[in-house]
């Protein structure tokens, strides 16, 4: 990620850069998370299905 413009010096355009990939790295964790929720979830929800007869 390139950063320019209204930036005062090449410091601070990498401590920006450094924020966003930090950013970018949380919501990848919260993704990867929900995502186990949701397949903890979805094998309880299997295992509870009564048998059809």
């Amino acid at each position: 990620m390139r950063v320019a413009g209204l930036l005062s010096d090449n410091t601070e355009a990498r401590e920006i850069e450094f924020i966003s990939k930090v950013c970018i790295l949380k919501d990848r964790i919260h993704f990867l998370v929900r995502k186990e929720k949701l397949k903890k979830l979805l094998e309880q929800e299997q295992t509870c299905e009564p048998t059809k007869d």
